[in-house]
C-alpha cells in the first residue's frame, strides 16, 4: 500500500441538471451534466449509471426544491423499479426553498442500471444545489 492509489478507474460519478429551475412530476430526474465520470458509466443522454461490474454501489442525492409540499416522494430506482428502502417522503416546513438528502447502498449485478426519479409534481433546482452521485465500493 506504501500510499499508492491503488483504484485510479473506481467507477464513479457526480451528476446533476445545468438548469436553474425546472419542474417534474412521475419523471426521470434529467441530470444532463457531470462534475467528473470516472469510467463514463454515466449517461448524461439517458440519465443513468450502468453497473460495470457487480458489487456494492453507495449512491447520494441532494438537491433544493420551490415547491410547497405536503407529501413529497421520490426514489432510486434499479432497471426502472423501486424497492425496500428506495423511496423518500418529504415535506416543506413554510418554506418554497426547502432542501432534500439522501443515501442509498444498492447490492448491483454487471449491467444493472440505476435512475433517480421524481414521483411527485415538484419544481426542482438544478445548477450548483444539486447532485446525483454513485461509486463502487467493493
Amino acid at each position: 500500500d506504501q500510499g499508492y492509489v491503488t483504484k485510479p478507474s473506481q467507477p464513479s460519478f457526480a451528476a446533476y441538471k445545468n438548469a436553474s429551475s425546472y419542474g417534474l412530476n412521475n419523471q426521470i430526474f434529467p441530470l444532463d451534466s457531470v462534475k467528473h465520470n470516472i469510467g463514463s458509466h454515466y449517461n448524461t443522454g439517458n440519465y443513468r449509471f450502468t453497473a460495470p461490474v457487480a458489487g456494492r454501489y453507495l449512491f447520494t442525492f441532494y438537491s433544493i426544491l420551490n415547491s410547497q409540499i405536503n407529501s413529497g416522494h421520490y426514489e432510486i430506482r434499479v432497471n426502472n423499479s423501486s424497492g425496500s428502502g428506495q423511496s423518500v417522503h418529504f415535506t416543506t416546513v413554510n418554506s418554497s426553498w426547502d432542501h432534500v438528502s439522501s443515501s442509498h447502498l444498492l447490492n448491483l449485478s454487471a449491467n444493472d442500471y440505476v435512475t433517480i426519479w421524481s414521483v411527485s409534481n415538484v419544481g426542482w433546482h438544478g445548477g450548483d444545489w444539486q447532485l446525483f452521485c454513485g461509486e463502487l465500493l467493493s
